[in-house]
């Protein structure tokens, strides 16, 4: 393939900006109150059933939490428990990195961070194999680690960093397998395809869209019988180990989530700030905002008015669809075999779109259109982008040209005011959680202190339950039980009936905000 530009200049200069992105953004891993979506990722990775909180109903010490299923087999029948066994393989691997790394909210974050900033790099040698443009590939993977998504989702205790390298390591060697010419090295490029297709299924079922894309690529352009052959190869490693997966009982993740639907309905019908009923109008709504959001578009709550918000994102989508078209395709006679290399991440951004749309009128709820899910498409909006500054900010002097520029500079002014959105000292970024107190962490010392035999520490919630064993780092078991008629209140009755009650919103109002904060 015809490489431009310096390429081992363009290296060095990804590696550099990987190392930036893991310094500047590991200062905002912070010591912040976990979010609810956190605690789930870090009871999973103890090997803690969670539902299971509520079966017991004659209580449960903080050290049968820590303790009592903190092995990998236990790791397995949690996710099998709880999710029907998807997200196994984040889970597990969290498993162990805290036990390697310590048990604290920074350590399961700089899991995240790192596997994130590796997602950088491999945006630039996908973006670089397929074009043939080290240049370009270095400004997609610049795009992609300013993003403010990433920059969100890349400190946080969940698998959306690692199902991003996961799902690029796929496309990857799947782009490695479709251009090679022949020989033993296609049998190892069918193989690695396969091992990193299944491990992006393991990670989360929600990878499994580029297995559709991949599918759907390859009936449209492969049309050597030989290459069949290493993709079917290929095909067989992901349906054999899904299979033996599925067979060992992760089928019931697919009936498992289609089953919270009706909770998501209920949530979504008291609150529209984070979702919207599954209408056409709906999910056109959450539609836009999406898409709006995968090329950079972070201004929600910062645009007042949902009117003006949505008018502003149907502007906003269409220039990054004008830019996208001048940019990726106006250079079509320069490199071989464009049309080609176009198409795929053309799918790879059309197609999840149209599964999320379809996902959420099947569920009743826009869930699936939500931004955490959107991280899994950035890495190649960010492709077309990057065409589109490279190339025609060199282009003539032309009314087209002069129009594209001005476009140019109003999607970066637009993607750069999305970054400060997203920077710790913005309340509608996800780093808001940094700015609450910690009363759990707090609680947890005050037992290290207080807690005496006898004692009980009783919860409104299983959240409560969880988030507080977080932070319940005492020694000596501390009796705990789930009153759901206390509704929202952390209770703790010493052995003489003192009550003292640790939660109360009019004592701590933060905390109510936390615990409905939707940013989006």
């Amino acid at each position: 393939m015809n490489q431009t530009g310096n390429t081992s200049i363009s290296v060095v200069a990804v590696l550099v900006l990987a190392g930036i992105f893991f310094a500047f953004n590991s200062l905002r891993v912070g010591s912040g109150i976990k979010d609810g979506d956190e605690i789930t990722s870090y009871f999973y990775a103890k090997g803690y059933d969670i539902n299971g909180l509520y079966r017991k109903e004659d209580g449960f010490t903080n050290l049968e939490l820590r303790n009592e299923h903190n092995t990998p087999q236990g790791v397995v029948d949690a996710i099998l428990e709880s999710r029907g066994g998807d997200g196994l393989l984040y889970h597990l691997s969290l498993h162990y990195w805290l036990q390697a790394w310590g048990d604290n909210d920074r350590s399961g974050r700089l899991f995240s961070l790192i596997l994130m900033a590796f997602s950088m790099v491999l945006v630039f040698l996908l973006t670089r194999f397929l074009f043939g443009d080290a240049v370009m590939a270095g400004m997609a993977a610049f795009i992609f680690l300013l993003h403010p998504l990433i920059g969100d989702y890349s400190v946080e205790t969940r698998p959306y960093a690692m199902g991003v390298a996961a799902t690029l390591m796929s496309t990857y060697f799947y782009v490695r397998l479709l251009q090679s010419q022949g020989g033993v090295q296609q049998w190892g490029l069918a193989i690695s395809y396969g091992i990193f297709s299944t491990l992006a299924v393991f990670v989360t079922y929600i990878s499994g869209y580029i297995l559709v894309v991949h599918a759907l690529f390859a009936l449209l352009t492969v049309r050597s019988l030989k290459k069949w052959m290493y993709l079917a190869v290929s095909g067989l490693i992901v349906i054999v180990s899904l299979g033996a997966w599925m067979k060992y009982g992760a089928w019931e993740a697919l009936s498992n989530l289609a089953g919270k639907s009706d909770w998501w309905v209920d949530f979504v019908q008291k609150t529209t700030k984070y979702a919207y009923p599954a209408t056409i109008g709906g999910v056109a709504k959450a539609t836009i905002r999406y898409v709006g959001q995968i090329f950079g578009n972070n201004l929600y709550g910062v645009i007042d008015g949902d009117k003006m918000y949505f008018a502003f994102s149907i502007i906003f989508i269409l220039c990054c669809l004008f830019l996208a078209l001048t940019g990726l395709y106006g250079k079509q006679k320069k490199i071989t075999g464009r049309r080609y290399k176009v198409l795929l991440p053309t799918l790879l951004i059309v197609i999840p779109i149209g599964i999320a749309m379809y996902t959420a009128f099947k569920a009743g709820h826009t869930v699936a259109l939500s931004r955490r899910y959107a991280t899994f498409i950035i890495p190649y909006a960010a492709i077309p982008m990057a065409f589109a500054i490279a190339n025609l900010w060199k282009g003539d002097n032309s009314l087209l040209s002069i129009g594209s520029k001005v476009l140019i500079v109003f999607w970066v002014m637009i993607f750069l005011g999305g970054v400060q959105a997203s920077f710790p000292t913005n309340l509608h970024s996800n780093f808001y959680t940094n700015h609450i107190t910690n009363h759990y962490k707090e609680v947890g010392e005050y037992f290290k202190n207080n807690y005496r035999e006898g004692d009980t520490l009783l919860y409104g919630n299983a959240e409560d339950a969880m988030r507080m064993n977080t932070y319940l780092k005492v020694d000596k078991p501390v009796y705990q039980r789930i009153d759901v008629s206390l509704g929202e209140d952390l209770v703790y009755v010493s052995r003489e009936d003192t009550i003292v009650q640790f939660f109360d919103y009019g004592k701590y109002p933060d905390r109510e905000q936390f615990r409905y904060f939707w940013p989006y």
